[in-house]
């Protein structure tokens, strides 16, 4: 990541946060996450989570975590339906 936090002040006037733990140089994979302080485990969050206000917080490292954010719920739903 290339910043340690970056805030979004939003119209409804509450801000939205987004944290790097040991960032550096050579880390850029994330180990885990917690967006307002609960285990998050996903790799896209909601417009509705967001606009709520509240803290994304990413921890860093040198090496890819394969336990993170890899089950078919880590992944954003699709916008395309099925065609029936």
């Amino acid at each position: 990541m290339v910043f340690d936090k970056a805030t979004i002040h939003l119209a409804n006037g509450k801000d939205f946060t987004i944290v790097t733990k040991e960032n550096g140089p050579q880390k850029f994979y994330i180990d885990s996450a917690t967006l307002n302080g609960e285990p998050w485990n996903k790799v896209f969050i909601s417009h509705d989570q967001l606009v709520s206000g509240g803290q994304l917080v990413f921890n860093m490292t040198s090496f890819p975590n394969y336990h993170w954010a890899v089950s078919s719920e880590s992944r954003p739903p699709s916008a395309i339906l099925p065609i029936k």
